[in-house]
């Protein structure tokens, strides 16, 4: 951030944690703690800024509707390559996602009204099989498709206080955010948004829902060439895709990694219903590598010569995929 004597200095961006009552077995519940993101002085350890449900002061932005914890990493992002970070997007408990734009290179006075917090999508149906949640960080990829610019939010759902659990349709989600800068202005009202004559705000369409992504669960490369152009033109008229982890008990409880347009992700499937039980129970981790855009196939994992979504990799949670560069000196 840039202090009142115009110098940068460097901080440290974290998520306010994890709320021990959702370990409670249940639909999930609004909670009492971690709910917020921090901005701290790298040096100081000095509060920058804030967003919680509190009230607006100098340094923390008051989110009402944020009334779940924040369990993992908050993921930054400088917007016009000013090496200032200009947005933050993170998940919570509840099953939904956050974008916050930090517009300019001045922090917020007490009237709060420079910086911003929008809802982009709800994922949590509030049914025993739609409780849906987040437990990893959102993997953001700036890109094209069919011509338009948007930066690309993936990430998935799944319970990780209850591995075990077979009850939940868990998914993965592309969501395609076009505003690639950040917001210098309030968002608009509902009557703004309703007008017969409406602003153009991206915002006025938040927050998403499932329903508001095309279903990839079925791929589009395996259909006809009509059928293949149509689920493509469905696609671009979606806000992104979905897929849903059809195993039994399926869930994405680490963030996902996206290199040359491929996205790789983990998830954990139970063998058996043991949702009684504390630890993990054995069952099937999974590695899969989607192509970003529309989620096809792209590499042959089992050497059959076609190429598979997902690769079995063992049969404990497995963590987050980790890139390797490797080199060599030749001569």
């Amino acid at each position: 951030y840039v202090d009142g004597d115009g110098r940068r200095k460097p901080v440290l961006v974290f998520a306010a944690g994890y709320d021990d009552s959702q370990d409670a077995p249940g639909l999930v519940t609004p909670d009492s703690m971690g709910r917020g993101i921090y901005i701290v002085d790298a040096q100081t350890g000095a509060l920058v800024w804030s967003v919680t449900p509190a009230a607006n002061t100098a340094t923390n932005l008051q989110a009402p509707d944020l009334l779940y914890s924040v369990p993992a990493v908050v993921t930054p992002l400088d917007s016009n390559g000013d090496e200032l970070a200009d947005r933050l997007y993170f998940g919570d408990t509840g099953g939904n996602l956050w974008r916050v734009d930090m517009p300019g290179d001045s922090l917020p006075t007490a009237l709060q009204d420079t910086w911003s917090i929008v809802k982009m999508a709800a994922m949590n149906g509030g049914a025993e099989g739609t409780d849906r949640r987040f437990f990893s960080g959102v993997d953001v990829v700036r890109t094209t498709f069919s011509g338009r610019d948007y930066d690309a939010l993936l990430i998935g759902t799944g319970d990780r206080s209850n591995p075990n659990g077979t009850d939940v349709a868990n998914q993965f989600y592309m969501i395609r955010d076009p505003q690639i800068l950040p917001y210098n202005a309030a968002a608009p009202s509902t009557e703004e948004c309703a007008a017969p004559d409406p602003v153009f705000d991206f915002r006025c369409q938040l927050p998403l829902g499932p329903a508001d992504l095309f279903d990839v669960t079925n791929p589009i490369q395996e259909g006809t060439p009509e059928e293949q152009s149509t689920a493509l033109a469905e696609l671009l008229a979606a806000n992104g895709w979905r897929l849903d982890l059809s195993a039994s008990g399926e869930k994405s409880l680490s963030r996902a990694i996206t290199i040359a347009g491929r996205t790789f992700f983990t998830t954990f499937a139970p063998e058996a219903d043991e949702s009684g039980l504390c630890d993990p129970y054995p069952g099937v981790a999974r590695l899969y590598a989607l192509g970003l855009a529309t989620a096809g196939a792209v590499f042959d994992f089992d050497g059959n010569t076609s190429v598979d979504r997902f690769w079995t990799i063992g049969s404990l949670i497995p963590d987050s995929p980790s890139p390797h560069f490797g080199w060599s000196i030749c001569g």
